[in-house]
């Protein structure tokens, strides 16, 4: 089947799906783009009713109606703002069908779909489903330097502009004739409940043998009282893996069940306090051959540590450490002291690849599983990144083999739980396997383990933490980054 289009007369017939008001700054686009593209436009049409479906359908019927017989059909909804130019902007492409990028007005997500596969619902039925090209969009946006703003814009580099893909929404569509002839009417119908009219229709352009594009370059804003658009795209991307890896206490216990089967989750984190876990330290401790490492890589550690995780993992506190991390993409991480997993699986899921170092194997164990969990069950991840899970960190354990190699190394309150020996071996290893111009993010809890205190294993090393890095090659810049020195330079 053609999938590049050689039009006859190049005429344009534009249908307007209407809303039950009329926004000023709808028709404001709308008359600039009618301005700008007079010698294309034949005319517009516009339909109003409660079903958007039957809109879309007459408004096709209207374009065949038409007496000049116009190549193309574009769909403009009446709650969006255009690019100016967006007529000539989609023609250029010549192709089938090729969407304007808009994004949710309420999720930020983008309008640009790949076919998820059939599905069942909770009613049991067989449902097509659809995953969102939200690293696609993001990558090509942020590689073009799309100005952050809400309301429509267009932009014409980098390569990449015109992304192939299964499905786009209807809101800034342009469609040729032979597409229309192609699919039996009606051609745009909600689907067993779980389809829009969009997908429906996408699907059976793809089934007709046709190709559907995105012109991720022709942005379009999608107006509520203000126009939804960029920026919030932006922003919920960036913070993706935060959302990916937030959790309630209902959550929690769910994991604590799922993943380690605890018979009683929800009392088990509510009774738990922090005494338990130094309790167990403290008694471990009294051991003529005890080592910090034999306490940490203990079943009754995994145990109680998961826990104490569950609710550390959940603080402000640690929430305000990972915050730290968004914009963190794409980059090769070690992360010292994983525990329940929380950091590892927010970058990757900012496809960041991760070799997660824990000495618990419950605790490993725990993060793979919720790791794995929310691949197969959480569509916020899209592309994400892999995690390589590792033992211990520490002097005598299986290292990389290569120096050099990562971008980020991060230890967020796990350093204090190192004599003097080994946090000098840690940080040295970190010094090695560093990248000239790489970063360590990093959080100490340092405190008096020789008095019997809520947290009794921590060290203090806080006297010799600047010289330990400073020997290392590590240059602090804040309270909590410190970077590897290019000794190139």
């Amino acid at each position: 089947m053609q999938n590049q289009i050689v039009p006859e007369n190049d005429l344009v017939f534009i249908g307007i799906c209407g809303e039950r008001f009329d926004l000023p700054d709808f028709e404001a686009s709308k008359d600039t783009i009618l301005a700008r593209s007079a010698s294309h436009i034949t005319q517009v049409h516009t339909a109003r009713g409660h079903r958007v479906d039957r809109n879309r359908d007459k408004i096709v019927q209207a374009f065949y109606a038409s007496d000049k017989k116009p190549d193309w059909l574009l769909f403009l909804d009446s709650d969006m703002t255009f690019p100016d130019d967006i007529v000539y902007r989609l023609l250029s492409h010549r192709k089938p069908v090729v969407g304007g990028l808009y994004f949710h007005r309420a999720t930020n997500v983008p309008f640009v779909f790949m076919d998820g596969g059939i599905k069942t619902d909770e009613w049991g039925r067989k449902v097509a489903t659809h995953t969102y090209c939200r690293d696609e969009v993001f990558d090509y946006l942020e590689l073009a330097g799309v100005e952050n703003k809400d309301q429509a814009v267009a932009v014409d580099g980098p390569e990449g502009r015109l992304l192939k893909c299964d499905a786009v929404a209807t809101g800034a569509m342009l469609i040729h004739r032979s597409v229309l002839d192609a699919i039996k009417a009606p051609w745009f119908e909600y689907v067993g409940g779980a389809e829009s009219e969009d997908l429906s229709f996408c699907r059976r352009v793809r089934e007709a043998g046709f190709e559907i594009h995105a012109d991720l370059g022709t942005i379009c804003g999608h107006l509520s009282m203000s126009a939804k658009g960029y920026s919030q795209f932006r922003a919920v991307y960036a913070s993706r893996g935060i959302a990916a890896t937030n959790y309630t206490f209902d959550d929690a216990a769910d994991m604590l069940e799922r993943f380690t089967g605890e018979i009683n989750p929800r009392e088990a984190l509510a009774e738990y306090t922090p005494r338990e876990l130094a309790g167990h330290w403290l008694a471990a401790r009294i051991q003529d051959d005890f080592r910090d490492i034999d306490f940490y890589k203990s079943a009754i550690a995994g145990e109680t540590y998961t826990k104490e995780l569950l609710h550390w993992n959940a603080t402000p506190v640690f929430a305000q450490f990972r915050r730290i991390l968004i914009g963190q993409e794409k980059k090769k991480v070690l992360e010292i002291g994983s525990g329940i997993g929380t950091v590892s699986i927010q970058l990757a899921a900012q496809r960041c690849d991760v070799d997660a170092y824990e000495a618990n194997a419950k605790l490993r164990l725990f993060a793979k599983k919720r790791f794995n969990y929310l691949k197969e069950n959480d569509r916020i991840f899209g592309e994400c990144g892999d995690i390589k899970w590792h033992g211990a960190f520490r002097r005598g354990a299986i290292m990389p083999a290569t120096p050099g190699i990562y971008d980020l190394v991060v230890a967020l309150d796990v350093l204090e739980h190192m004599d003097e020996n080994d946090l000098r071996g840690v940080i040295g290893y970190v010094s090695m396997y560093l990248k000239p111009g790489g970063r360590l993010f990093f959080h100490n809890a340092w405190g008096d383990n020789t008095t019997e205190k809520v947290h009794p294993f921590h060290y203090d090393h806080s006297d010799i933490w600047n010289e330990i890095l400073a020997g290392n090659d590590l240059f602090q810049v804040s309270p909590m980054w410190a970077i590897k020195r290019d000794l190139g330079d």
